[in-house]
């Protein structure tokens, strides 16, 4: 898997659901899929999402958002795992999560809040995802994210987004 000390990305053959194939050829600026319960949403919407997000921008900042970080852990996180683990990306080589990651890997643009990763998960490639939870207030105090992804948005508040999330996305600027 390793080539000239890089790690390079699986390639898999994927089926995706008419709906999912239609989002990645369009690939809007913003995409909410609603869908039934067991339609792929986490494990290959968000899913396909972060890996794309993670390789066509390394040392990116990105966020998941869900309503609490019980709810990310309990009912995003597994699928979201799952489904990376079947696209032939591993914990520990490709990503870690809650954990710092290994010093040989680069660090992204603007660095990370600070030393504690409970809520970050890290790519090899100095992408990282902060895990944002509702509940807790000024969860994304202090980010600066070029992307994200929400879980259960239809259960979010309205205000609680405008005020406290949607300011994160503010663009990039690399520092020296």
């Amino acid at each position: 898997m390793k080539t000239d000390s890089l790690v390079q990305q699986p390639i898999k053959e994927l089926v995706l659901p008419k709906g999912h194939y239609m989002i990645r050829l369009v690939r809007a600026m913003m995409t909410i899929l609603l869908a039934a319960r067991g339609t792929f949403k986490t494990s290959r919407g968000i899913a396909l999402y972060i890996v794309d997000m993670v390789y066509e921008m390394p040392r990116s900042t990105g966020v998941g958002v869900g309503l609490s970080f019980e709810h990310l852990g309990d009912n995003t996180l597994p699928p979201l795992l799952q489904a990376l683990e079947e696209f032939g990306f591993r914990n520990g080589e490709h990503f870690v999560i809650g954990k710092r990651p290994p010093k040989e890997w680069p660090r992204p643009y603007l660095g990370i809040i600070n030393e504690k990763y409970d809520h970050v998960m890290c790519w090899h490639n100095g992408t990282i995802i902060y895990l944002v939870s509702l509940v807790k207030k000024a969860s994304a105090n202090g980010i600066s994210a070029q992307w994200g992804f929400f879980d259960e948005a239809k259960f979010m508040d309205e205000k609680t987004l405008n005020d406290e999330i949607f300011p994160i996305f503010r663009g990039n600027e690399e520092t020296k």
